[in-house]
């Protein structure tokens, strides 16, 4: 069990502890405090507990981060003790246009060495040391040992912000992101991440979705019925207990009762998020239970699937690579720089053999067209993958493979618009003109001719789906051979075992 989520917190972000840890604090109520007020997606991680667990002691979790850091589903302080992202997400494109992450962590670093550690420059924002990155956020001290860091962001709206947050004595989330925020201290969730979704459809936006939906129409429910209670969604939660295992349980709310629903509960949940591109494999075999407003699904979770799960959103909340950068820069000067290049080198080939297996589990022709978007979103990470002092070689490869990943987006979405082009080209054979209705009833019906026009298509999509999907394996085994000899390659060459 213990190998499930070795890599759930991996991240070398601020560099090497040499402070004096503070006393810890469990709760996560002045964080949320400085959370922005207008944000709709929420990440809380107790990574104390989570490091404190007994797989995450019988794993070597902590001792083992900093190596596997590329792999990592959430990137965070190494030393964080307490967590949390609020993000604003584009609902249509599943992407942050915001991120706010505040840390509470055991080191008490100050703003000129994260400066130098990031390759910042240090400045003061409404009252508040802070650094300003190269990437485009900042990075401000809030307090002895508690962080924030705000990307993309500007200074006048960084200044807004924190001259509102510091007044608050409380947190002014949602009331669907307050409810989330509570399970950590009421429950005991290590860790959780929410999603507010009230009033983000209405009802003329989801009745007609459901027309197209197999598992509603399968099982003869009422449209109009389910339509009003998907309308009523208030939002998505997902709560992950570590104690010897690992355990998820994911919960859709809703505003009115889930009864009508209920029956299908699990597959309408997994066809909904299939058609979102947002499927993982594990909620396959999770249990489902329902409640009055509620679905929830539950079961085991791996790191793969974790990963899964963040790469929906992109969520990184740290534009802190530098860090990574900064340290192996540093170190080369009391360590030899071969030794350090092996290091970074070995890192940065799990990070891509990571996300290569991950993608290689992938299952389910029903979702075929969505599978595009992990491969892009995949593409993106190896691409943010550190790359300083790298063996230039595997740097190239890595280039590669992200190429590779996005001619595998490029085939399927052409699947796409290939079957797209020939179903329009499939019309009716019959033109019925002012006599359509003598034919009603009769030998030959318009339904007849209806079925075969989508008999016809059907097949089209199905062969322009085969065919990209021999493209896809075919550039897919392309990866899993140039991994297998870049293993070769750089386990001779650093004598290291890759």
């Amino acid at each position: 069990m213990s190998s499930h989520i070795r890599t759930v917190f991996l991240a070398l972000i601020f560099g090497v502890s040499c402070w004096e840890a503070p006393a810890a604090r469990a709760d996560f109520g002045d964080l949320l405090t400085r959370a922005p007020s207008d944000v709709n997606l929420l990440v809380l991680v107790n990574a104390e507990k989570i490091f404190a667990s007994e797989a995450g002691r019988t794993g070597g979790w902590r001792q083992r981060y900093e190596s596997r850091f590329a792999a990592a589903p959430l990137r965070i302080p190494p030393d964080a003790t307490q967590y949390v992202l609020a993000a604003s997400i584009d609902l249509t494109t599943l992407t942050p246009t915001r991120e706010t992450a505040i840390a509470r962590i055991g080191t008490d670093l100050t703003i000129p060495v994260i400066a130098r550690l990031v390759g910042g420059t240090s400045d003061e924002i409404a009252g508040r040391q802070v650094v300003s990155t190269p990437r485009g956020g900042h990075i401000i001290k809030l307090g002895p040992s508690e962080f924030a860091i705000v990307r993309p962001s500007d200074r006048q709206s960084v200044d807004r912000w924190l001259r509102i947050v510091m007044e608050r004595k409380q947190p002014a989330l949602s009331p669907y992101l307050t409810e989330a925020a509570q399970y950590p201290d009421r429950v005991g969730t290590e860790l959780i991440l929410a999603l507010d979704l009230t009033d983000a459809v209405g009802l003329s936006q989801v009745r007609p979705a459901l027309n197209g939906s197999k598992v509603l129409n399968a099982q003869a429910i009422d449209l109009d019925q389910a339509a009003a209670v998907l309308a009523s969604i208030r939002g998505i939660t997902l709560g992950v207990r570590v104690t010897d295992h690992v355990t998820g349980s994911l919960k859709v709310d809703f505003g009115k009762s889930a009864a009508i629903i209920a029956p299908v509960a699990k597959p309408l949940i997994l066809e909904v998020l299939a058609e979102a591109g947002v499927a993982v494999d594990e909620f396959e075999d999770w249990k489902p239970q329902t409640a009055e407003r509620s679905v929830r699904l539950s079961g085991e979770l791996t790191g793969s699937g974790l990963r899964r799960i963040f790469s929906v959103f992109e969520l990184d909340g740290t534009v802190l690579d530098k860090p990574v950068e900064s340290k192996a820069s540093e170190s080369s000067s009391s360590r030899d720089q071969y030794g350090v290049t092996a290091e970074a080198t070995l890192a940065y080939y799990k990070g891509i053999d990571a996300y290569l297996k991950d993608l290689s589990r992938e299952q389910g022709a029903s979702s075929y067209y969505t599978i595009g978007r992990w491969f892009d979103k995949y593409a993106k990470r190896i691409d943010r993958l550190p790359i300083l002092n790298v063996d230039p070689e595997l740097v190239d490869f890595g280039a590669t493979v992200v190429s590779q990943l996005r001619d595998c987006v490029d085939a399927i979405k052409g699947a796409g618009i290939q079957s797209g082009g020939r179903s329009a080209s499939v019309q009716s054979t019959a033109d019925y003109g002012d006599y359509y209705p003598v034919f009603l009833g009769s030998s030959y019906e318009v339904g007849d001719d209806v079925r075969e026009v989508e008999s016809q298509r059907r097949a089209i999509r199905a062969e322009e789906r085969a065919q990209s999907s021999t493209t896809v394996r075919g550039v897919v085994r392309q990866m899993q051979d140039g991994m297998s000899n870049m293993r070769r390659r750089m386990t001779q060459k650093y004598s290291v075992e890759f």
